[in-house]
């Protein structure tokens, strides 16, 4: 799964793959590049090692990339869930989100706050 964020909004992804290997374009990218500019949230589902994490960071290269596979990341979020979005309120990448599924409610409620930001 992936999601992904911008503006206070979010993206999360699952999976990444080394960085040497070459880039595959994806006929995904002109769809997700669409939805950034529809959407203050776009999330990306799809199997393990299909190349979700690799078309995100490939596509929204000005993006912060966070993976909560870091057990430092997610303490931050338990401990301090409003400094930790403060942080990352602006172009993230959210990495293994089903492992923080509190996010999804602090995505949505920074989506409230402002819905004018896409992408």
């Amino acid at each position: 799964m992936v999601f992904l964020a911008w503006g206070g909004f979010f993206v999360y992804i699952c999976s990444m793959t080394a960085k040497n290997l070459s880039y595959i374009k994806r006929t995904l990218e002109p769809a997700l590049k669409r939805y950034l500019q529809l959407f203050p949230v776009v999330g990306l589902t799809g199997p393990r090692q299909s190349g979700k994490s690799t078309l995100l960071m490939h596509c929204l290269p000005d993006y912060r990339y966070v993976t909560f596979d870091d057990p430092q990341i997610l303490a931050w979020l338990n401990q301090d869930p409003k400094q930790f979005m403060n942080q990352h309120a602006n172009q993230i990448i959210f990495d293994e989100a089903q492992k923080a599924p509190e996010i999804f409610n602090y995505v949505k409620m920074a989506v409230d706050r402002n819905r004018s930001h896409q992408g």
